[in-house]
Protein backbone atom coordinates (compact mmCIF):
# COMPACT_ATOMS: atom_id res chain seq x y z
CA UNK A 1 0.00 0.00 0.00
CA UNK A 2 1.16 3.29 -0.84
CA UNK A 3 2.04 5.87 1.95
CA UNK A 4 0.42 8.34 0.63
CA UNK A 5 -3.03 6.68 -0.14
CA UNK A 6 -5.94 7.61 1.77
CA UNK A 7 -6.17 4.37 3.03
CA UNK A 8 -2.79 4.37 3.96
CA UNK A 9 -3.45 7.49 6.37
CA UNK A 10 -6.61 5.66 8.03
CA UNK A 11 -4.99 2.78 8.57
CA UNK A 12 -2.31 5.06 10.67
CA UNK A 13 -4.76 7.60 11.92
CA UNK A 14 -8.23 6.18 11.89
CA UNK A 15 -10.84 7.28 10.06
CA UNK A 16 -11.69 11.06 10.42
CA UNK A 17 -8.04 11.94 11.63
CA UNK A 18 -6.62 9.84 8.65
CA UNK A 19 -9.16 11.44 5.86
CA UNK A 20 -8.23 15.04 7.53
CA UNK A 21 -4.49 14.36 7.30
CA UNK A 22 -4.73 12.91 3.63
CA UNK A 23 -7.13 15.98 2.32
CA UNK A 24 -4.31 17.94 4.10
CA UNK A 25 -1.59 16.82 2.55
CA UNK A 26 -3.63 16.85 -1.12
CA UNK A 27 -4.09 20.59 -0.30
CA UNK A 28 -0.59 21.38 -0.12
CA UNK A 29 0.68 18.93 -2.85
CA UNK A 30 -2.27 20.92 -4.79
CA UNK A 31 -0.33 24.32 -3.45
CA UNK A 32 3.54 23.03 -4.63
CA UNK A 33 2.11 21.87 -7.65
CA UNK A 34 0.67 25.30 -9.23
CA UNK A 35 2.28 28.16 -11.24
CA UNK A 36 1.69 30.54 -8.55
CA UNK A 37 3.65 28.44 -6.26
CA UNK A 38 6.04 28.59 -8.35
CA UNK A 39 5.76 32.41 -9.39
CA UNK A 40 5.66 33.51 -5.80
CA UNK A 41 8.64 31.54 -4.93
CA UNK A 42 10.72 31.83 -7.72
CA UNK A 43 9.50 35.18 -10.11
CA UNK A 44 7.47 35.04 -12.82
CA UNK A 45 9.92 34.72 -15.45
CA UNK A 46 12.15 32.07 -13.14
CA UNK A 47 8.97 30.51 -11.60
CA UNK A 48 7.26 29.64 -15.20
CA UNK A 49 10.67 27.68 -15.99
CA UNK A 50 11.00 26.02 -12.87
CA UNK A 51 6.74 25.21 -12.93
CA UNK A 52 7.33 23.46 -16.49
CA UNK A 53 10.65 21.36 -15.15
CA UNK A 54 8.93 20.46 -11.81
CA UNK A 55 6.36 19.17 -13.97
CA UNK A 56 8.13 17.08 -16.26
CA UNK A 57 9.52 15.44 -13.40
CA UNK A 58 6.86 14.63 -11.58
CA UNK A 59 4.51 13.29 -14.14
CA UNK A 60 4.45 9.92 -14.56
CA UNK A 61 5.79 7.90 -18.06
CA UNK A 62 3.02 8.21 -20.74
CA UNK A 63 1.01 11.09 -19.09
CA UNK A 64 0.79 14.38 -20.56
CA UNK A 65 2.06 17.11 -18.83
CA UNK A 66 -0.93 19.73 -19.40
CA UNK A 67 -3.35 17.42 -18.60
CA UNK A 68 -1.76 17.25 -14.95
CA UNK A 69 -1.87 21.02 -15.03
CA UNK A 70 -5.57 20.57 -16.34
CA UNK A 71 -6.68 18.32 -13.36
CA UNK A 72 -4.18 20.07 -10.26
CA UNK A 73 -6.56 23.05 -11.15
CA UNK A 74 -9.64 21.41 -11.34
CA UNK A 75 -8.87 19.97 -8.36
CA UNK A 76 -8.17 22.96 -6.04
CA UNK A 77 -11.94 24.12 -7.04
CA UNK A 78 -13.44 20.31 -5.69
CA UNK A 79 -15.47 20.34 -2.32
CA UNK A 80 -13.74 18.19 0.46
CA UNK A 81 -16.21 15.29 0.10
CA UNK A 82 -14.77 15.55 -3.86
CA UNK A 83 -11.30 15.82 -3.19
CA UNK A 84 -11.72 12.99 -1.07
CA UNK A 85 -12.81 10.50 -3.82
CA UNK A 86 -11.02 12.23 -7.00
CA UNK A 87 -8.24 10.42 -8.77
CA UNK A 88 -5.47 11.47 -11.55
CA UNK A 89 -1.91 10.81 -12.30
CA UNK A 90 0.00 13.48 -10.13
CA UNK A 91 -2.52 13.07 -7.15
CA UNK A 92 -2.58 9.73 -6.39
CA UNK A 93 -1.92 7.22 -9.87
CA UNK A 94 -4.93 7.18 -12.76
CA UNK A 95 -7.87 4.72 -11.81
CA UNK A 96 -7.48 1.76 -13.62
CA UNK A 97 -10.96 -0.14 -14.56
CA UNK A 98 -10.78 -3.74 -15.75
CA UNK A 99 -12.89 -4.84 -18.40
CA UNK A 100 -15.32 -7.99 -19.00
CA UNK A 101 -14.75 -10.30 -21.15
CA UNK A 102 -16.26 -9.18 -24.10
CA UNK A 103 -14.80 -5.33 -24.28
CA UNK A 104 -11.53 -7.53 -23.62
CA UNK A 105 -11.86 -9.02 -26.97
CA UNK A 106 -13.36 -6.37 -28.36
CA UNK A 107 -9.91 -4.08 -27.52
CA UNK A 108 -7.89 -6.23 -27.19
CA UNK A 109 -6.72 -5.19 -23.20
CA UNK A 110 -7.42 -6.34 -19.84
CA UNK A 111 -7.90 -2.84 -18.47
CA UNK A 112 -8.26 0.63 -19.09
CA UNK A 113 -7.07 3.54 -17.09
CA UNK A 114 -9.28 6.64 -16.86
CA UNK A 115 -7.21 10.00 -16.67
CA UNK A 116 -9.38 12.04 -14.06
CA UNK A 117 -12.26 10.72 -11.67
CA UNK A 118 -14.74 11.74 -8.87
CA UNK A 119 -17.25 9.43 -8.10
CA UNK A 120 -19.30 8.56 -11.02
CA UNK A 121 -17.95 11.72 -13.52
CA UNK A 122 -14.60 10.68 -15.58
CA UNK A 123 -12.78 13.36 -17.66
CA UNK A 124 -10.56 12.16 -20.54
CA UNK A 125 -7.70 14.20 -21.88
CA UNK A 126 -7.57 13.41 -25.29
CA UNK A 127 -4.35 14.57 -27.32
CA UNK A 128 -5.02 13.62 -31.40
CA UNK A 129 -1.27 11.96 -30.72
CA UNK A 130 -2.73 8.50 -28.44
CA UNK A 131 -6.16 9.07 -28.87
CA UNK A 132 -7.64 6.72 -31.30
CA UNK A 133 -11.22 7.26 -31.81
CA UNK A 134 -12.47 3.92 -32.59
CA UNK A 135 -10.88 2.97 -29.07
CA UNK A 136 -12.09 5.67 -27.28
CA UNK A 137 -15.61 4.88 -28.60
CA UNK A 138 -15.53 1.26 -27.41
CA UNK A 139 -14.33 2.92 -24.24
CA UNK A 140 -16.94 5.16 -23.76
CA UNK A 141 -19.64 2.82 -24.79
CA UNK A 142 -18.40 0.19 -21.62
CA UNK A 143 -18.07 2.74 -19.77
CA UNK A 144 -21.82 4.53 -20.11
CA UNK A 145 -22.68 0.90 -20.05
CA UNK A 146 -21.52 0.66 -16.27
CA UNK A 147 -23.52 4.68 -15.24
CA UNK A 148 -20.03 6.38 -15.95
CA UNK A 149 -20.26 10.11 -17.47
CA UNK A 150 -17.52 10.57 -19.40
CA UNK A 151 -16.29 14.51 -20.14
CA UNK A 152 -13.93 14.82 -23.16
CA UNK A 153 -11.61 17.73 -23.58
CA UNK A 154 -9.34 18.55 -26.59
CA UNK A 155 -5.92 18.94 -26.09
CA UNK A 156 -5.71 21.91 -29.29
CA UNK A 157 -8.70 23.58 -27.29
CA UNK A 158 -6.56 23.34 -23.95
CA UNK A 159 -3.68 24.48 -24.51
CA UNK A 160 -4.62 27.74 -25.86
CA UNK A 161 -4.12 30.29 -23.03
CA UNK A 162 -7.05 31.63 -23.67
CA UNK A 163 -9.30 28.62 -23.61
CA UNK A 164 -7.62 27.43 -19.88
CA UNK A 165 -10.23 29.34 -17.63
CA UNK A 166 -13.49 28.05 -19.84
CA UNK A 167 -12.16 24.44 -19.83
CA UNK A 168 -11.75 24.52 -15.95
CA UNK A 169 -15.18 26.12 -15.28
CA UNK A 170 -16.65 23.62 -17.88
CA UNK A 171 -15.00 20.48 -15.78
CA UNK A 172 -16.08 21.84 -12.41
CA UNK A 173 -19.88 21.78 -13.99
CA UNK A 174 -19.58 18.84 -15.35
CA UNK A 175 -18.88 16.85 -12.03
CA UNK A 176 -21.56 19.17 -10.17
CA UNK A 177 -24.19 18.17 -12.86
Amino acid sequence: MDKTSKAAFVKKYGKVEGTKKYLELNKHKAYCNSIEYYIEKYSEEVGKIKYKEHIRKITPRGISKISQELFWNIYKLLTTEQQEICRFGNLNSEEIIYLDEIYRKRMNQTCIKIDFKVGNKIIEYDCNRWHNSDKDNLRDEFLLNRNYKILRIDDSIYSKKENKENIIKQCIRFINE
